[in-house]
């Protein structure tokens, strides 16, 4: 039996390339609020806005009994220059992941959580975050994925299950839609133009590829 693995969000830039990556040796259902299949790569996608109350239901009535291998829930409203209420952001992260849990008839062997570094605040210095650093989230953002993140304490307690969870920093590669720094500089660049620098540039960030 092939080991079967479920991505939320797997429209997503991050989501995208780990169907791609892991349709390779695995067998992967996918879970995107778009209208389009992420990737041909998945062997089961289906539509679903984890952020709408019904999420939880459509889930447990087409997933399967049987428990997955493993659970990568990536699936997140990601504010765009600020255009996303508190209201909003809570619904997308933090209750869609409350649903997406609520929706998997049986625990699976291993659930991954994709968060954020920005659960840490402002760090403008050459401050080594790790797991022990003090959690201060500062935005809207931050605090729906950081309440997201104890919901899934909660629930792995309760389901004697070691979850894990990744903060994730600057996350870059071919087809990033944000305008963080890495692409809005190579697309100036690549334009003939002299990148630009937002703020006083004390924003220190250890960027990861995509891949």
């Amino acid at each position: 039996m092939s080991t079967r693995i479920l991505v939320t969000g797997a429209g997503g830039f991050v989501g995208r390339e780990l169907v791609r990556t892991l349709s390779q040796e695995y067998e992967i259902w996918a879970i995107t609020h778009q209208s389009a299949a992420p990737d041909a790569a998945a062997n089961r996608c289906f539509q679903i806005d984890l952020s709408q109350p019904t999420a939880a239901s459509e889930l447990r009535a087409l997933l399967p009994a049987e428990p997955f291998d493993t659970v990568l829930h990536l699936a997140a409203h990601t504010p765009r220059l600020g255009q996303a209420t508190l209201d909003q952001l809570v619904a997308a992260n933090t209750l869609g992941t409350l649903r997406m849990l609520a929706g998997l008839q049986v625990p699976p062997q291993r659930f991954a959580y994709f968060s954020t570094i920005d659960v840490y605040g402002n760090v403008f210095d050459d401050t080594i975050l790790d797991e022990q650093s003090c959690v201060a989230p500062s935005t809207d953002y931050a605090i729906s994925k950081y309440a997201a993140e104890r919901v899934l304490a909660s629930w792995s307690m309760a389901h004697g299950l070691a979850a894990t969870i990744f903060r994730l920093g600057q996350v870059y590669g071919p087809g990033d839609p944000t305008n963080k720094v890495i692409p809005s500089f190579c697309a100036a660049v690549a334009a003939g133009k002299p990148p630009t620098i937002s703020g006083a540039g004390e924003d220190i960030r250890q960027p990861v590829n995509v891949a």
